[in-house]
């Protein structure tokens, strides 16, 4: 398929990964998403066991900020479920601009820089960090 695209949707691809093909990954959808676009990535945050032996870790926010850094994220939401689904997490990425540093985060205390202030007490519609 050619890009760019507009609208980008993961489920249960990434986190089931082994770590040596995610910045493969990581590239190949920075290559096909327009400026501006949404990216939806679904997925376990904490695999089971068998899953580790195989190399797959799951989806944490640290990697992502690493590995798709052509994007900022504007949105993380985790499953209340019980059981595996309690792990499932999605995130929402946006694609941004060349050069453009900044990271708009919406939602309290969420800010994709390990070791950047959080917001604290009541929520805020955004915060920047970094």
């Amino acid at each position: 398929m050619k890009g760019p695209f507009d609208h980008l949707v993961d489920v249960d691809c990434y986190h089931a990964l082994p770590d040596g093909l995610r910045d493969a990954y990581a590239a190949g959808v920075a290559a096909v998403a327009r400026k501006d676009a949404d990216f939806y990535l679904a997925g376990i945050n904490n695999p089971p066991a068998s899953w580790r032996l195989l190399r797959a870790g799951g989806i944490s926010l640290a990697e992502l900020h690493r590995r798709f850094s052509d994007f900022v994220l504007e949105d993380e939401e985790t499953s209340a479920g019980i059981g595996a689904m309690r792990h499932v997490v999605l995130y929402h990425l946006v694609r941004k601009e060349k050069g453009d540093d900044s990271c708009h985060v919406t939602g309290p205390g969420l800010c994709p820089v390990v070791g950047c202030a959080r917001t604290s007490g009541a929520a805020r519609p955004s915060t920047w960090c970094c």
